[in-house]
Order: structure tokens, then sequence, then C-alpha cells
């Protein structure tokens, strides 16, 4: 019990001391107060999933949630995420067709997307290994230096990565908005026609510094979008007639 105590003690005083940084000392800071676990899951409560396979040749992510202390695993960060779809059942190929469809754009590096979730991979594609982030659990995004960025979640933990500011807070957007594109399409074919509420459930409040991404989905999302979207997704959209479509649309 008593080293059971001793690392929730260190790890609470890493939430409230000095900001950590991803790539000098993440080892050093953690490994102290980690557990080591196969069974460590992705749930909505994950803070971020940091790929440390080429760092520590023992472990390949140190996963950091708000249901428990540090964990450390020899599963990396894309088998982690993979699992976390399978358990869910969440379609990421055809959530990506659909987000794809909808802005006529392809995709590089795009996030996993439920509404209480938005697990952004900082670098990398889906054949990589990468840092995930969970976008609903941040409350600040800020410039650390030229070349780094601090991000602040709501627990008071804070992580410094080797990415420019301007370069992360426009990665963020842009998955934000792929996020407020799917969710608010499903919501709004819900038949409660929710919109936006499923914001309300996120612990992080960074989303609200980011302004006009409501009003720009809302414009994208039409009649026309679903029509191409029957064919790729089979979310009951298709029991929708036109005019169903307008009325839930506000259009």
């Amino acid at each position: 019990m008593c080293i059971i105590k001793d690392k929730e003690d260190h790890y609470n005083s890493l939430l409230l001391g000095n900001e950590i940084c991803i790539n000098d000392d993440i080892i050093e800071k953690f490994s102290s107060c980690w557990t080591v676990s196969r069974a460590v899951r992705v749930t909505e409560k994950t803070l971020a999933l940091i790929d440390i396979s080429q760092k520590d040749s023992n472990y390949a992510t140190l996963v950091l949630s708000t249901e428990h202390g540090p964990i450390v695993t020899t599963k990396s960060t894309n088998t982690l995420m993979k699992n976390f779809r399978k358990e869910v059942d969440k379609q990421f190929n055809i959530i990506k067709e659909v987000v794809e469809t909808i802005i006529q754009k392809e995709i590089y590096c795009f996030p996993d997307i439920s509404p209480k979730m938005l697990m952004i991979p900082l670098e990398g594609s889906s054949c990589k290994e990468a840092t995930y982030i969970n976008f609903t659990m941040l409350t600040d995004v800020d410039k650390y230096s030229d070349y780094q960025s601090i991000l602040s979640f709501h627990n008071y933990l804070e992580l410094v990565i080797d990415k420019p500011f301007g370069t992360i807070r426009e990665k963020f957007l842009r998955c934000f908005k792929y996020h407020s594109i799917y969710c608010y399409m499903d919501n709004q074919l819900s038949r409660e026609k929710k919109g936006f509420d499923y914001l309300n459930s996120w612990e992080g409040n960074y989303y609200r510094s980011i302004s006009g991404v409501q009003s720009e989905v809302k414009y994208l999302i039409d009649v026309e979008s679903f029509r191409k979207i029957k064919d790729i997704a089979f979310l009951n959209y298709a029991e929708f007639s036109d005019e169903e479509l307008y009325a839930v649309l506000d259009r």
C-alpha cells in the first residue's frame, strides 16, 4: 500500500508542478509513478497516448487518463486505438469518408471521432505510431517557444510538445471541424435534433476559443451532402425524405 500511495503522491505532484516536455523528460518524470499493464484501454477519460517506443526499450506507450494513474504498456498507440474502435464499434473509415465527401477533400492523418471524444494524432499516418491527444480534455493550448507548444488539460496536467503553436492550433482547428461536421450531422438526423449539445459533456473547454466552426459546419451540411453520403454510410439517413432533411437541417 505504501508503494501505491507513493506513486499517487508523485503523480499528483506532477499534475500540480511544472510543465513536462514530451520529447525530453517524459520517461524521467513518469517512470517512478507509472504502472505496467497489458490490459489498459482507451476510454473517453483518456487524456493522451504518448508514443515512447523510441525512448524506452521496454514499453511502447504511456497512457494518461483521469480514470487512473500513468500506465505503460508494450502495445503501440495505434494498436490501442484499433482496439478502442473494435470495442465501441466505431466505423473509422466510414466516418472519414463521410467527412471527406462533405468537405470534398482527401484527409491525411484523420482523428478518431465520437461525440464525447476527439483523439488527434500529432504526427504520422495511420501506418505509423503517433502520440494522440484527446482534444475534449484540453482547457488551453499556447505558445511555449518558437518551435514548441504547451497543452493544458482539465486535470491541471501540462505537456510541452515540439510543434509550433501556429501549426498545432491549425491542426486542432481542422480536427475540431471534422468532428463537428460528423457529430452535428448525426445529431440532427437523430429525430431528437440535438445539434451541438454533445459539447456540453466535454470536460475540457478549449473548443470555446475556436470561433466560427459551428456556423461553417451548418453552411457545409445541406441536403445535397446527405444525398452523397447515403451510399457511403449505413447511418439510417436513407429513411429521410428531402422535405424532412430540409426541416432537420433548418433550411
